[in-house]
């Protein structure tokens, strides 16, 4: 098996695309219209909307932190494997 920093960075810019695509989306709200129900089903929409944009957030944040601990991972072990090949170098292999 190869190690790719790369393949690291890549999968974290997949999930910072993720998180921006995420915290994009809307529930559409109005103000109502002419009838009880339009008003009802505006205050819904509003209601739904407010919780939806809140998990959303959460959803968000989490994906940016993810694509920070794996841009972070990635390169912790591109160290790793630079220090391991540096020390087989000096041991003779």
């Amino acid at each position: 098996m190869k190690f790719s920093p790369e393949s690291w960075s890549r999968s974290a810019g997949a999930y910072r695309e993720a998180s921006e695509a995420v915290s994009q989306i809307k529930i559409p709200t109005g103000t109502g219209g002419p009838t009880q129900v339009d008003g009802a089903v505006a205050d819904a929409l509003r209601r739904l909307s407010e919780g939806f944009e809140r998990a959303t957030a959460g959803l968000s944040q989490g994906l940016r932190e993810d694509a920070e601990n794996m841009e972070a991972t990635g390169k912790d072990y591109a160290k790793a494997e630079d220090h391991s090949a540096e020390l087989a170098q000096n041991a003779g292999f």
